[in-house]
């Protein structure tokens, strides 16, 4: 008979006691109980995101360190213990919903249907009124799945070890939570359907579909179509949810209704879409074809595997320039910085690199610059107690160089040049707040992109609220057919743009 252990964790608005088999890993423990601490590494130790502080009792595997804290997935249950995981250290957690209408709950406005971006990192939902089609009230949340890894590759391998049903459990807990909170506005039994757009991995997990030969040769999804899952939100018997579809295992439903909300192929005109995340998804249109691919960007632009990076969250420095010696600093909320956000990070990038403390090869450079106080060993200090490390500049340099490998790539394949591209639309939560003058300075997208370049905001869940306003099924249709997947793991060309993408245009030098 196994042996069990009490273990008893506190959290900002309540105490949980579960039992716990002596050497289960803490993160199994929380995970298993619906409770998710960030681990961008999917538990591999290496993030030391899913501290917890260890108040009462021991663990086995770790050693708390000096402030008492220990990383939850290294420790293994061995006595009775206390841990309390402060807030924000949760993905899922449910933030207030915005308002955008005050009236809304206040007449009968009929029913409501819910529009759902259901993104690797970040989940989105808006509501809006049926009849009208008007936005209400929205609402984001970082996605609970973190705790299995800030990438889809890390998802799907946490799928193909047995973690699938806890994962489809997670994302459709925190639907069901949106929902839940929106109902609170509307009154009880007033959302009738959910749109929901997303990667196909995110698809997959989603549907409870194991995602596993997305992950490998030949990278066959196993659905790309259109999916209703019906009334799977619990407690919600009344709110139909649908999965939109999608183009190919790396372009999904998420790019493809972006591309409708944006008007692609709706005119001649060669543009590009762009969105910017943890996967480089990008579509080139030419001459009334779409060519389109994505690349594992990684999360270093969501802040996922950045040493004192974060989410677009209270606190998160999101904008960085100079000023002398000092760097200025803008934060989410204008609360004391917490961390560093992937505007931020494209900021500080664009600064170091202009100051010359970061040089072509992106290793820092002891240059004689008003910011050289800042550097100390292998650490950029743009904060009193915030840094930007060698590792995370080399992070930032591999996700930079698969964006415009991606680019280069593609402009090749449809046989154009970036001159003659009208419109670059770059679009999710970082493309909207991130300076296209910084994407330009690290070296994102080609020169010749200086004046074209327009944030789009979300428009996965623009592109799921046009779905629901209306029937876009047609449109939809037209612009899978048009769209030639560029499959990039046997393209030389990019592996070639690739690599030449790696090194940076180092500045003179600040005086």
């Amino acid at each position: 008979m196994e042996e069990l252990k009490q273990i008893t964790v506190g959290l900002a608005e309540e105490t949980l006691t579960w039992q716990a088999a002596v050497g289960t890993t803490l993160l199994e423990l929380l995970q298993a109980n619906g409770v998710y601490p960030k681990a961008p590494c999917g538990g591999r130790g290496t993030c030391g995101k899913c501290q917890v502080q260890l108040t009462n009792g021991s663990f086995s595997g770790v050693t708390p360190d000096a402030h008492g804290r220990i990383l939850s997935c290294r420790a293994r249950v061995l006595t009775d213990a206390t841990i309390v995981i402060p807030s924000g250290a949760l993905a899922g957690v449910l933030p207030p919903v915005t308002v955008l209408d005050p009236s809304v709950g206040a007449t009968d406005a009929g029913s409501y249907v819910m529009a759902v971006d259901l993104g690797t990192t970040t989940i989105a939902a808006s509501l809006l009124q049926e009849a009208s089609g008007a936005r209400v009230a929205t609402c984001a949340l970082e996605n609970p799945q973190a705790v299995w890894g800030a990438d889809v590759i890390s998802r799907i391998l946490a799928a193909e070890r047995g973690h699938l049903p806890a994962m489809q459990r997670a994302v459709l807990r925190t639907l069901a939570g949106m929902a839940h909170a929106f109902e609170r506005l509307v009154g009880k039994g007033r959302i009738r359907r959910a749109a929901v757009a997303a990667n196909t991995t995110m698809q997959h997990l989603a549907a409870g579909v194991n995602p596993a030969s997305i992950g490998q040769a030949p990278y066959t999804p196993v659905f790309v179509d259109a999916r209703e899952l019906g009334a799977c939100l619990e407690g919600l018997p009344h709110l139909s949810v649908t999965l939109l579809p999608s183009v190919s295992s790396f372009i999904g439903a998420d790019i493809l209704v972006g591309l409708l909300s944006v008007g692609y192929l709706q005119d001649d005109t060669n543009r590009l879409f762009v969105d910017l995340g943890t996967n480089a998804e990008v579509v080139l249109q030419v001459g009334g074809r779409l060519f389109a691919t994505s690349a594992a960007a990684g999360p270093a632009l969501e802040g996922a595997n950045i040493s004192c990076g974060m989410g677009g969250t209270l606190g998160a420095v999101s904008h960085v320039r100079p000023a002398g010696d000092k760097l200025l600093l803008s934060t989410i909320g204008e609360a004391p910085p917490a961390g560093i956000c992937g505007s931020g990070l494209m900021d500080l990038m664009a600064v170091l690199l202009e100051a010359g403390v970061v040089d072509e090869g992106g290793a820092f450079d002891e240059a004689d610059t008003l910011l050289r106080s800042h550097l100390r060993g292998d650490r950029f200090f743009f904060e009193e107690e915030l840094s930007l490390s060698q590792r995370d500049v080399r992070a930032f340099q591999t996700a930079k160089a698969a964006i415009r490998g991606v680019v280069e790539t593609l402009l090749h394949v449809a046989g154009s040049r970036a001159e003659e591209i009208g419109q670059v639309h770059v679009a999710g939560g970082l493309g909207y707040h991130v300076s296209p003058e910084s994407l330009l300075r690290c070296g994102l997208f080609p020169p010749a992109f200086a004046g074209r370049i327009t944030a789009v905001g979300n428009t996965s869940l623009a592109g799921a609220e046009l779905c629901l306003r209306s029937d876009r099924q047609a449109e939809l249709a037209r612009l899978r057919e048009a769209c030639t997947v560029v499959d990039l793991n046997c393209d030389s060309y990019f592996a070639e743009a690739f690599v030449d993408a790696m090194a940076f245009e180092a500045g003179a030098g600040m005086p």
